[in-house]
């Protein structure tokens, strides 16, 4: 059998050869980098993930993008680092759905090294504009103006708030009109005239049903229901009546109010007590 020999390039003017054999051998190699990890996951694996890829499509459709970002995160733990330009396609629109431009943009530069396909870059095409606005508005904020608390800031946008870290990264998108500042891990946000209280994920934790709210202070906050004032737990319940014309925050396990014209101090059952 003959073996031809090619050269493949020059080192200080020195040809260097390599026979057939060994250039199959390398392509084989380089194609095996490429493919060694998918080998690795089970039918099992891949059933499940093709389970978890439906449903993320389906949240991401619904709108519902942190769910779907949780869902896409759980493909990337069971995939053991192997890549689809089709689920990261879907992790950059999750980002931009939630306003999460500067995260989308970083996602996007990871998508375009991965040669994704006509139908992907036609996708691309439709939001990459949103993306370059949004982060262009994100930058231009100054930091110095806003007030941080547990790390997270209130930010108007557009017309809308949401909230931003100190990175300047919205991680709770801009869809509230008017919101306040994370205390307790709860914030309170306006929808629709009505005061409700979102957690860090942003979730609605309490529901948007208050003319009126405080922040939370000792586990509890004053709310404002049919022109009365009384007080909720974080779990929304209303533990102390809403029969006050004014409520503070509790400190020291006491808060003041007025009723009937008259100042007293409560505590956290609603009893009327001294202030020591």
């Amino acid at each position: 059998m003959q073996i031809r020999c090619y050269p493949v390039g020059k080192i200080n003017n020195i040809t260097i050869q390599i026979t057939m054999k060994n250039l199959i051998i390398i392509i084989i190699a380089i194609i095996g980098i490429q493919t060694v990890q998918a080998q690795q996951l089970d039918q099992k694996t891949i059933n499940i993930i093709k389970v978890k890829l439906i449903n993320a499509k389906d949240l991401y459709n619904k709108g519902e993008y942190y769910d779907a970002l949780k869902k896409i995160e759980d493909i990337e733990t069971l995939s053991k680092g192997a890549k689809s330009a089709k689920i990261q396609n879907l992790k950059v629109k999750c980002y931009v759905g939630k306003g999460s431009y500067k995260s989308a943009q970083r996602e996007l530069n990871v998508l375009y090294d991965m040669n994704p396909s006509d139908n992907i870059l036609k996708d691309i095409a439709a939001y990459t504009d949103k993306i370059e606005e949004g982060v262009l508005l994100l930058n231009n904020i100054s930091i110095d103006d806003l007030f941080f608390s547990e790390g997270l800031a209130a930010v108007e946008l557009n017309e809308k708030w949401g909230f931003i870290n100190e990175q300047r990264e919205l991680v709770l998108p801009a869809i509230y009109t008017h919101a306040m500042f994370f205390e307790e891990g709860l914030a309170s946000v306006e929808l629709d005239d009505k005061w409700g209280f979102i957690n860090k994920q942003g979730e609605l934790v309490i529901p948007a049903i208050y003319t009126y709210v405080y922040y939370f202070s000792e586990g509890l906050t004053a709310v404002k229901l049919n022109e009365k004032l009384g007080y909720i737990n974080k779990q929304g319940e209303l533990v102390v009546p809403a029969i006050y014309t004014d409520a503070d925050y509790f400190q020291d396990g006491l808060a003041k109010v007025e009723l009937n014209g008259e100042k007293f101090y409560i505590n956290k059952k609603g009893e009327r007590v001294r202030k020591q």
